[in-house]
C-alpha cells in the first residue's frame, strides 16, 4: 500500500505544482487570498512549510537560500520537501474555483470528494507508516462517496450496500483500498496492486475478507477485475 500511496503523492504535487503556478504563479501557495483561512488554518500551514524551507539541508534547497533572498521560494522547490498532509491541507484549503476543479478532474473526482480522499489517503499512509493494524479496522475516517466518478468506480451494488449500513462500509478496508485502485487509473495505470494483493490474501487463507467490508458481489465489480 505504501508504495502505491507514494505513487499517488508524487502525482498529486505534480498536478498542484502545474495547475496553480500556471494560473496563478510560483508562489500561490503563500497567496492568503487563494485561501479560506479561517476554516483550514492556512497562516499555520504556510509558517510551517516556511520553517522546513530554512531548515532544509536539501541540495537545491541550500543553493537557493545562498543565491537568493527571496522570501518565498518557487513552489516547485518547496512543495518538493513538504509533507503530503501539508499538501493535502493546501488543496483542501483553497478556494473552490476553476483551478481547483481542474486538479480533482485530473483524477476523475469533484473537488469536495477530492479534498475528502486526500485527507483519507495521508490518514492511511501515516498507518502504514507506523506499521499498524489494516485489514480488519473500521477506521476513524469515512471519505466521501464522489458525487460524479469519471473513471470506473464501484457499482451501485456496492455504493447501496454502503449506504444501507449507515456509511459503515467507507470506513473498512474494502472502500479504503478502493480508492487507491481509483487514482491508480490514473496515475499508474498499469499497475500490479491489485494482483499483489489478491496474491497475499491467497496466502493466507483464514483472512475473512468479509472482515475488510469486501461484499459478497465483489465479483461484478468491474474496479476489482484483472
Amino acid at each position: 500500500m505504501l508504495g502505491e500511496i507514494e505513487k499517488i503523492e508524487v502525482a498529486v504535487r505534480a498536478q498542484m505544482i502545474n495547475t496553480l503556478s500556471l494560473a496563478f504563479g510560483p508562489t500561490w501557495y503563500a497567496d492568503k487570498q487563494r485561501f479560506t483561512n479561517h476554516r483550514y488554518g492556512h497562516d499555520r500551514t504556510l509558517q510551517k512549510l516556511l520553517d522546513d524551507f530554512r531548515n532544509s539541508q536539501e541540495e537545491f534547497i541550500v543553493a537557493f537560500r545562498k543565491k537568493y533572498s527571496d522570501n518565498y521560494p518557487p513552489c516547485w522547490m518547496i512543495l518538493e520537501i513538504a509533507s503530503f498532509g501539508q499538501i493535502s491541507t493546501l488543496y483542501s484549503g483553497l478556494k473552490g474555483g476553476r483551478s481547483k476543479r481542474a486538479i480533482a478532474h485530473h483524477f476523475g473526482l469533484d473537488d469536495t470528494s477530492f479534498a475528502s480522499w486526500l485527507h483519507c489517503i495521508v490518514y492511511l499512509r501515516n498507518l502504514c507508516a507506523h506499521h499498524s493494524r489494516f485489514w480488519n479496522r473500521e477506521f476513524g475516517i469515512s471519505p466521501q462517496m464522489p458525487n460524479t466518478p469519471s473513471k470506473l468506480w464501484l457499482s451501485s451494488e456496492s455504493i447501496f450496500s454502503i449506504k444501507g449500513s449507515h456509511g459503515k462500509l467507507n470506513s473498512r478496508a474494502y472502500y479504503m483500498l478502493s480508492i487507491l485502485l481509483y487514482l491508480l487509473q490514473t496515475v499508474n495505470p498499469k499497475s500490479s496492486f491489485r494482483q499483489k494483493f489478491f496474491l497475499l490474501v491467497n496466502k493466507y487463507p483464514n483472512i475473512d475478507l468479509a472482515a475488510m467490508g469486501f461484499p459478497s458481489t465483489l465479483e461484478n465489480e468491474a474496479l476489482w477485475e484483472g
